[in-house]
């Protein structure tokens, strides 16, 4: 047999086999992700993504920002958008009106010309907060903007 068709099996299974351990490590100890993309949070020019997910020790509310491609086309779409670095402000909200406070903030990702505003802000909450919030409250710099995370 030719040494390339030996080598290549041998390959892809040295390269996958991290990822399928990894993924058996995830579902033995009962980890399952889940993710919801909250659409009526984005905002041209300044955030272009936000993510509700559900990880087994805590809940994160993730929000992306635009890349400078984005950025460039949002401000030709909107010529009068300010171009600094967005100030992210986020709450859960009960049924009641009240607000479940955050455990911990993250803004990883340094910042370069590609992303001018780094690339996203990652406010997490307790693992509770998936059964208590029934809306995410989201504050960019003078916009504010809910969505409803319960039917």
């Amino acid at each position: 047999m030719n040494r390339a068709a030996i080598g290549l099996p041998i390959g892809l299974v040295l390269t996958f086999m991290p990822l399928a351990n990894y993924a058996n490590a995830a579902d033995s100890q009962g980890q399952q992700v889940s993710q919801r993309d909250l659409k009526t949070l984005e905002i041209p020019g300044k955030v272009a993504a936000v993510f509700w997910t559900l990880r087994a020790e805590r809940c994160t509310l993730q929000v992306v920002f635009p890349n400078a491609g984005g950025v460039a086309r949002a401000t030709a779409d909107h010529p009068k958008l300010n171009l600094h670095q967005p100030s992210i402000q986020a709450w859960l909200l009960r049924a009641d009106g009240s607000a479940i406070s955050s455990i911990g903030r993250s803004e990883p990702g340094a910042k370069n010309p590609r992303q001018p505003f780094g690339v996203e802000v990652v406010i997490a909450f307790p693992r509770s907060a998936d059964m208590e919030a029934v809306a995410v409250a989201l504050r960019v710099d003078e916009v504010f903007l809910i969505e409803r995370l319960s039917p």
